[in-house]
């Protein structure tokens, strides 16, 4: 009866648990919400590391143009431009309705750049004769 009970109590039917992870970033804004059909804020972001994976294991994520789909209500974004270098917080929750949410943005100097804007380093070539 007991190991019944044990079975059955591991088949729950119950909706997996969401997980929410949050990153801190810094990246070049993109596209603003209301720029085009997709609503989105859209930021070229640096590489991520320790980002974790929907099941969970660290995947890291490369350096690339992401779109936040949901911007927390509280963050005004009429000071950030298209271009504007911004230091950024999103959180992911993996579940069964998975979610991007950007929860805090604030502008960087104009003057700042990012490691995947510089351009690749130079290899010394193996036809140098010195």
């Amino acid at each position: 009866m007991a190991a019944c009970a044990a079975i059955h109590a591991g088949c729950s039917e119950s909706a997996p648990e969401a997980q929410a992870y949050a990153y801190t970033t810094q990246g070049r804004v993109t596209m603003l919400p209301g720029g085009g059909p997709a609503n989105t804020l859209r930021i070229w972001h640096e590489d991520i590391p320790s980002f974790v994976g929907q099941d969970g294991s660290v995947v890291g994520m490369n350096s690339h143009d992401m779109g936040f789909p949901s911007v927390d209500e509280g963050i005004d974004l009429s000071a950030i431009e298209v271009g504007d270098p911004v230091r950024f917080r999103f959180e992911v929750t993996w579940g069964p309705s998975t979610s991007l949410e950007v929860t805090m943005i604030e502008e960087l100097p104009a003057d700042t750049t990012f490691a995947f804007e510089q351009p690749p380093a130079e290899t010394e070539s193996s036809d140098d004769p010195g």
